[in-house]
């Protein structure tokens, strides 16, 4: 009984938005970029931009029964691996929501995912996708997925750029006591 109430409750909600999808509101926006922390060991952001009095789902919703958690998906490729999950950067609220019957994380204002990637052959973008789900206190828009892409460079071990920095060696002078002997 209580799943087919959220269900019902969700696809009120959804239907409410679809007449106000086909004008479009966005009120997530989404940004990548790709640090490199470590030789061939890099940082995946992405950061959503959430508009004033929506919000957007955590990764870790409780329930399968509530609204669609934000999810990141791979292109799989052998050029890389994950290190870790997607991480998760910013305040997380948790309220109970009387659509869904259950207690919610989500985000407001900003959040950012961080995936860590190590490369392990030449690639230089790894692709990807995020599936969200956004509401108000009116509304749930249909969930939306979004492609991804993150430029990357791969070094070969052993090249200048890919050791460790070792400072700049000064050649030693000899102690006056060595110098002077013949």
């Amino acid at each position: 009984m209580k799943k087919t109430r959220s269900l019902l409750a969700f696809l009120l909600m959804v239907s409410l938005a679809l007449p106000g999808a086909a004008q479009g509101p966005d009120p997530i926006k989404w940004t990548y970029s790709a640090v490199e922390k470590a030789p061939n060991e890099w940082e995946l952001t992405a950061r959503a931009t959430i508009q004033s009095s929506w919000h957007l789902y955590s990764q870790n919703l409780p329930s399968q029964d509530g609204p669609i958690p934000t999810t990141f998906k791979w292109e799989p490729n052998d050029a890389y691996q994950a290190v870790g999950k997607v991480e998760e950067i910013g305040k997380v609220q948790k309220e109970f929501d009387k659509n869904f019957e259950m207690d919610v994380l989500y985000f407001t204002k900003t959040a950012t995912f961080v995936q860590t990637v190590k490369l392990l052959k030449p690639i230089s973008e790894i692709k990807g996708s995020v599936e969200f789900m956004a509401c108000n206190d009116k509304m749930c828009l249909p969930p939306v997925e979004m492609p991804m892409t993150f430029k990357v460079k791969y070094l070969p071990i052993g090249t200048p750029a890919s050791l460790p920095d070792q400072g700049s060696i000064q050649p030693q002078q000899p102690s006056s006591i060595w110098a002077n002997t013949k």
